[in-house]
């Protein structure tokens, strides 16, 4: 790539670019392979780049964790006011998750939290908002108290578990299965 392409590359990447690549390298590798000179190479820019948009790589650090918890909470906000009855919000949930495949970052991000504690304040606000979300959910369906938090956490422990099994499944798989889990979880009420 020649220097003027790599110009132009470079003043086209933006911080949400570095923040999406950052992510998945992360799900990669781990937080260690989160490095300036490796992430602007393999995105075919120059470190400038990443100064331009990043003081640091702790600040590098800092923005992805507040990226990926805004994107998993403005999800579940964005479920919210929501107009669907609470039996279609939970099949939409669980289709949008098995298919989008939200939980793709969860183990690299949850393996960062066992030793940072900003990404363990932003995985506990994400499940805060997640179990809340899903326990109102199964509240709205006619469950006690008790019964919807069960519910809510078997089904996003179902998520999480999906995310560490080590066998890939399509898409439409994914989706069949979280059919059937949330039919299951909803038997009593539906």
């Amino acid at each position: 790539m020649s220097s003027t392409q790599t110009e132009q590359t470079s003043s086209r990447l933006k911080r949400e670019d570095w923040l999406k690549h950052a992510l998945e390298s992360l799900r990669r590798e781990g937080v260690s392979g989160l490095r300036v000179e490796p992430l602007a190479r393999s995105l075919g820019v120059t470190t400038g780049s990443f100064y331009w948009h990043f003081k640091d790589r702790q600040d590098l650090l800092d923005s992805l964790l507040d990226h990926w918890t805004e994107k998993m909470t403005r999800a579940v906000a964005r479920r919210m006011t929501s107009e669907e009855e609470p039996e279609e919000q939970l099949r939409l949930l669980v289709e949008e998750v098995a298919v989008e495949e939200w939980s793709r970052y969860e183990i690299a991000i949850r393996n960062w939290a066992t030793f940072d504690s900003h990404a363990r304040r932003s995985t506990r606000k994400v499940d805060e908002c997640r179990l809340g979300y899903v326990t109102g959910l199964f509240l709205q369906l006619g469950f006690d108290q008790d019964d919807a938090e069960m519910r809510a956490r078997t089904l996003l422990f179902c998520n999480l578990g999906e995310a560490a099994f080590s066998i890939r499944e399509s898409s439409d798989k994914r989706l069949e299965t979280a059919r059937r889990q949330l039919a299951i979880l909803t038997a009593d009420c539906i």
